[in-house]
């Protein structure tokens, strides 16, 4: 039995969290886990599962990633995903985001009370559902604690644009966060984690194989000109970069998880951020 859903915020924080993700598995699962281009919080109430041949924390802020990776569940799973917006964790933290590059650092290392309080009262919660709702409590003290956030609506309004065109430059970006180059640089890096070149390669990613992922199949040949690749050799590097597969591949990857039954949470859990 594998059964995912998501459950979306209360309007007051759906400016800063885009979904919570429940998991519930008893049934090995593996496959490879894409970059998304934003920042979660991952819960394990029963056993973790392994990222790279590692264990992963009972709770963990993960933070961005450049490469997919391959993750193995063993069966007897209950998990929670926080899913942020791309430029909106650090208020939940008050921790610069590319302090979080590439790691899944435990709440344990975090040196805050009260995220170890909210680990705790979420692995022994009766129900994922309550586990969400004390999620939300802790998420609303948190906004109410955080102060004033001058570059969220700044970031929200670039990543509005990033997403509507793929092939934007870097001083199209700066332009629409009314900052200079050096500034938007420095505020980019500490609100989402990675460098704006960085992420823009990332969002192309995610929005080529969202389609795929979407629908199961696909023309590799409509995606370039859609999602802001040259051509098709641009595709396929992008996709060897990050993925380690052809697209190609990768749908053959999809068809194989969809034999196997774990399809539908494959693609709910990439849910375009």
């Amino acid at each position: 039995m594998i059964e995912s859903r998501i459950i979306l915020p209360t309007p007051v924080l759906r400016p800063f969290v885009h979904h919570y993700w429940i998991l519930e598995s008893n049934a090995p699962m593996s496959q490879t886990i894409l970059p998304m281009g934003c920042m979660k919080w991952i819960l394990h109430r029963k056993k973790p599962f392994t990222v790279n041949q590692f264990a992963t924390p009972n709770a963990s802020v993960c933070g961005q990633y450049e490469r997919a990776v391959h993750t193995v569940s063993h069966g007897d799973m209950e998990m929670i995903g926080v899913f942020f917006h791309p430029y909106s964790a650090g208020f939940a933290l008050n921790i610069p985001c590319n302090e979080f590059l590439e790691a899944n650092i435990d709440f344990d290392s975090l040196g805050d009370d009260k995220m170890l309080s909210l680990r705790d009262r979420v692995l022994n919660s009766p129900t994922s559902i309550d586990a969400v709702a004390i999620i939300e409590q802790h998420l609303i003290d948190r906004l109410a604690m955080s102060g004033n956030l001058p570059y969220l609506n700044r970031l929200a309004a670039v990543f509005s644009h990033m997403d509507q065109n793929p092939d934007t430059h870097i001083d199209t970006l700066t332009s629409i966060a009314c900052l200079s180059e050096r500034q938007f640089r420095r505020v980019f890096s500490s609100y989402v984690g990675i460098t704006p070149k960085q992420l823009l390669r990332i969002r192309r990613l995610a929005l080529a194989t969202g389609s795929l992922i979407k629908n199961g199949t696909g023309i590799v040949r409509n995606l370039p000109p859609q999602y802001g690749f040259t051509d098709l050799s641009h595709l396929n590097h992008e996709f060897h970069d990050f993925i380690g597969m052809s697209p190609t591949e990768f749908l053959r990857h999809l068809h194989a998880l969809k034999q196997r039954g774990i399809l539908q949470a494959y693609r709910s859990y990439h849910d375009d951020p």
